[in-house]
């Protein structure tokens, strides 16, 4: 009804159309991020933390009269460090402390929901936990349903999850700082490995390999004969995937290239063509 008004009404000397704002802005902004989200604890952060900024920049500027003016993002975005592909050191999450921030966020909007809500900032709260409560479960689901990994399969999750990712850096073994998040989970693995075999693929070519997780899917899934050639910058990652390979007859499928992934492409035969690109 405020909306539909010619001038805004004023409540406790705020304008009632800059409560909305704030509202819907980030409701909208949190909607549009799911296409991004990543099915973990950190999905409902990233949510708020791409809305708000925008949100606040509309809350912010309403002056006492009820009138309401433009501010910069800049004025009121929050600092953020640079963006270096994964959490580590006092961002990451430890092991020990996995439930507890779920847990405390959902005792402390208990009962709220995007129908049953006193003020604007319950209805926010409650939307959000019913996007993390549904992309939480359904990650979830898929997950305890996606059981057709092989022996590859489980023998390179196993050495990478017990791999110490941060001291091999450290000793400067990796070009990159790694860790298991950045590898092809196991739904989108099998949904490789599955696609691969709906296509008959005898020859596919893997754009970034990291820990292999991804190639064996794929490998698992050809016929005999076939082949993946990976291809990956970090030469100890050649080595990592292929004393695991090595164990197995169907490792013999699997080749990787080292070097940049378009240098290497370009120098590709032309004579053979792959099936299937991942």
């Amino acid at each position: 009804g405020c909306l539909q008004q010619a001038q805004p009404q004023s409540f406790q000397g705020y304008s009632l159309v800059s409560f909305l704002n704030f509202e819907t802005t980030l409701i909208y902004r949190i909607t549009m991020s799911l296409p991004f989200l990543r099915c973990s604890r950190l999905a409902l952060r990233n949510a708020i933390a791409v809305g708000v900024p925008a949100a606040g920049a509309s809350y912010f500027s309403s002056s006492l009269s009820g009138k309401t003016s433009q501010v910069p993002a800049s004025t009121v975005n929050c600092e953020m460090k640079g963006y270096t592909g994964r959490f580590g050191g006092t961002e990451k999450l430890e092991a020990s402390a996995r439930g507890t921030l779920e847990s405390n966020a959902l005792e402390a909007m208990s009962g709220q929901s995007a129908a049953r809500w006193s003020i604007h900032s319950e209805r926010i709260g409650g939307v959000a936990k019913e996007l993390f409560c549904l992309i939480g479960g359904l990650e979830s689901y898929i997950t305890s349903v996606s059981n057709c990994g092989g022996p590859i399969m489980k023998a390179i999750k196993d050495k990478m999850d017990s791999t110490d990712w941060d001291a091999l850096h450290q000793k400067g073994k990796t070009m990159f700082s790694y860790g298991p998040e950045m590898s092809t989970d196991p739904t989108e693995a099998q949904t490789v490995k599955m696609f691969v075999f709906m296509k008959g693929a005898k020859r596919v070519l893997e754009i970034g390999m990291f820990t292999g997780y991804g190639a064996a899917a794929i490998i698992e899934a050809l016929p005999a004969g076939g082949e993946c050639v990976s291809l990956d910058i970090d030469p100890f990652l050649k080595d990592w995937v292929r004393e695991v390979m090595a164990k197995f007859p169907d490792g013999k499928k699997h080749s990787v290239i080292v070097g940049p992934a378009l240098d290497s492409m370009a120098k590709l035969p032309s004579n053979k063509k792959f099936d299937f690109v991942f």
